[in-house]
């Protein structure tokens, strides 16, 4: 028997339920619901999938109202195209499928609603005019090492709990205090949106915590941690941005994951007041980028691996007022006409980038190898490169070292050398081993299908 209480004022006017605690009953008010309706989900558990016309709100009562997907099947699925299709104010349990699907050509919201996931996906979303994303909490069951390390070394949708948030050619995807955890292969993926995110978190992820693949991003206040490696033969990495995208950043805070802080392939980049460190690999690793801005008195870039930053065969690298220091040695193998290992740990790490290339006002300390390495690949290194760039260190630690190229005598006058670098920079008489690119076997897998599917 349909328990839902019905108020309006006249035939068109947006009607409301009383809270409404069985399948059937939610079910039959959301069939018989129109654009500017109000389906209400008492404090209560139910279980089904649930289908939310174009334009209609699916409420409930807070954490209090849950509901709970059969296995193998989506919760709520919010069809688009007339009004915006709403979201809010309670908890979806998914087990073999995604939580919370939207879908269509219109409008979607989800706010203040936490996803508890098992194996599948979160919340999965494509074709959109515009999401919007608001206190929204993805909680998957990964959590720590010893729980990645236990997944197999390849992971699939929906056997695995593979995606937090998967968005796929969404027009306007505004977010605000996103915090998701536990996944098995990407924390977050936006792929050719254009995308705004305020604030929020992505962590205990067995892959990449966020990717940006196409489209623009704006990231603003964002914490990305415990990127984690297990078995898996991709290497995890904090944010990735690729395929073109366009990316800024302010403020984002990187750190603690296993592998890369930053991988940013053929696409653009800007970052303000950025934090990475203690990452076991490079902190930023730019590759066959046409430009890439690091600035903001905020910036620092500290005990990563390898290096602070990597630009491999870029240009338009902009590097200022930043502090990068604590960079640590560790050894890494590249594929190219043969397998190179190069062992590093340099605060500044240039490969064949020299055009528009910038370094301005920059602290380097106690990097374990160098400061600033200047690969040249036979181009011209000049003068203009460096200014204000000061490097210190101790032991045998480097400052700056440019080679492999036709070399200004006046190529460091804008740099200072403190320290041991003063004494060990003008003995120095051989060559450092230059990084190659990460390969494409490398890169994280960017395909959603079924995840963002609206199968049910």
């Amino acid at each position: 028997m349909l328990a839902a209480v019905m108020c309006a004022c006249g035939d068109d006017a947006p009607k409301t339920t009383e809270p409404l605690c069985e399948a059937a009953a939610i079910t039959s008010a959301l069939h018989g619901s129109h654009a500017g309706d109000v389906v209400r989900v008492g404090a209560c558990e139910v279980t089904g999938t649930f289908s939310v016309p174009p334009g209609v709100t699916l409420s409930g009562e807070g954490g209090a109202s849950r509901l709970v997907a059969p296995a193998g099947h989506n919760a709520v699925i919010l069809h688009t195209g007339g009004g915006t299709t709403v979201l809010s104010d309670l908890a979806v349990h998914a087990d073999g499928a995604t939580g919370v699907v939207a879908a269509g050509d219109g409008s979607a919201r989800i706010a203040h609603v936490t996803v508890e996931l098992v194996t599948g996906a979160g919340i999965g979303a494509t074709g959109l005019a515009a999401l919007g994303l608001e206190d929204v909490t993805v909680d998957g069951p990964i959590d720590g090492e010893p729980e990645a390390s236990a997944l197999p070394s390849e992971v699939a949708f929906p056997a695995q709990p593979t995606h937090g948030v998967a968005i796929e050619d969404v027009g306007d995807v505004q977010i605000a205090m996103l915090h998701v955890s536990g996944l098995a292969q990407t924390g977050v993926l936006l792929a050719e949106s254009a995308t705004t995110w305020h604030g929020g978190d992505v962590t205990e992820v067995r892959g990449s915590l966020v990717i940006v693949s196409g489209g623009s991003a704006t990231l603003d206040g964002l914490e990305l941690s415990h990127a984690r490696q297990g078995i898996a033969l991709i290497p995890p990495y904090g944010l990735v941005i690729a395929a073109g995208a366009a990316v800024e950043t302010t403020g984002l805070h990187v750190h603690d994951n296993d592998r890369f802080g930053i991988l940013q392939s053929e696409a653009m980049a800007m970052h303000g007041d950025l934090v990475a460190e203690q990452n076991h690999d490079a902190g930023i690793w730019v590759q066959g980028s046409p430009a890439t801005t690091i600035s903001g008195s905020a910036t620092v870039l500290t005990s990563n691996a390898f290096a602070g930053i990597v630009a491999h065969d870029s240009s338009n690298v902009s590097i200022s007022d930043a502090r990068i220091d604590g960079t640590m040695m560790a050894m890494r193998s590249f594929m190219g006409e043969t397998r190179v290992t190069v062992n590093a740990g340099d605060g500044v790490h240039l490969v064949d980038s020299l055009a528009g290339v910038a370094l301005h006002n920059l602290r380097l300390l106690g990097n374990a190898r160098v400061g600033v390495l200047i690969d040249g690949g036979g181009m011209a290194i000049g003068p203009e490169i460096c200014d204000g760039v000061q490097v210190d260190g101790t032991g045998t630690q480097l400052g700056a070292i440019a080679q492999n190229g036709m070399l200004d005598p006046a190529w460091d006058t804008g740099v200072t050398r403190l320290g041991a670098t003063a004494v060990n920079d003008p003995a120095f008489t051989g060559t450092l081993d230059p990084a190659g690119v990460v390969s494409p076997s490398d890169l994280p897998n960017t395909d959603a299908v079924g995840v963002v599917s609206p199968s049910d």
